[in-house]
């Protein structure tokens, strides 16, 4: 039968140009009102630290989320009551740190 079409899939890969898969921040919604939405990309699962960090150096907000690994899609919530202004984003995870300056509207 010449009308049928033959579909032949195989599994998904993840590319990368050094090889491996890094752990450092993915898409962050940018500025940000009553939720700070943001992605991590993580190369392995572990717990990790969340820090939101004002223009003076306090900390005002501390979550604790779980990694999987690959890319973690992750919010910080009730964000509407923080001044407007530059903020801070520090993920710590194992002997990671990472920083992602955000802006509050």
């Amino acid at each position: 039968i010449a009308d049928q079409v033959i579909k032949k899939y195989s599994r998904t890969i993840v590319l990368s140009t050094d090889g491996k898969n890094e752990f450092g921040f993915g898409t962050v919604v940018n500025p940000f009102n009553s939720e700070l939405r943001y992605e991590v990309n993580s190369p392995e699962s572990g717990l990790m630290k969340v820090d939101l960090i004002d223009g003076n150096g306090k900390i005002v907000i501390t979550n604790y989320r779980q990694l999987l690994a690959g890319i973690n899609s992750l919010s910080i919530y009730n964000t509407s009551s923080l001044a407007r202004g530059m903020y801070i984003v520090r993920i710590s995870f194992g002997e990671n740190t990472i920083y992602k300056k955000v802006l509050k509207e």
